[in-house]
């Protein structure tokens, strides 16, 4: 080979990542989202197992310990930051009285909850009904 057409396969093999490297970060970032957003689902199937299981009437709202410490649910690990959640997670799955059900899961950097219309940063975050659950509604982790 010369010089020449060892220099025209670089260029075409940049060319060629120059377009690939864009499209599987794309591609990893949303893979990262539908694992969060699965780890919703997952969480609020297991409270309505958890919910169902107990002897007692139901609770209001199921948190994310308390399905750790009742074995409905192993440890989720975050996609963005490959951690475990911890016990002490603030993660729950809320039942409303007409049996709606609401999940507000909380990462380490991103969380699929709404904070309330209007209301001041101190405000908690409000969970969102489940059946509006979809990556659209990841955002920012905010630290209060």
């Amino acid at each position: 080979m010369t010089l020449l057409e060892v220099l025209a396969v670089i260029v075409i093999l940049g060319i060629l990542a120059a377009i690939a490297v864009p499209t599987f970060g794309s591609l990893i970032s949303t893979s990262k989202d539908r694992a969060f957003e699965g780890h919703a689902y997952q969480l609020k199937e297991s409270a309505v197992f958890y919910q169902q299981s107990l002897n007692r009437s139901p609770p209001a709202s199921v948190t994310y310990g308390d399905l750790l410490k009742g074995s409905m649910l192993e440890p989720i690990r975050d996609p963005y930051s490959r951690e475990l959640f911890q016990e002490g997670n603030e993660s729950y799955v809320q039942f409303s009285v007409d049996g709606s059900i609401s999940v507000c899961l909380l990462g380490y950097t991103k969380r699929i909850c709404t904070a309330e219309v209007g209301a001041d940063s101190s405000s908690p975050d409000q969970p969102v009904p489940f059946q509006k659950i979809s990556t659209s509604y990841i955002s920012p982790l905010v630290k209060k």
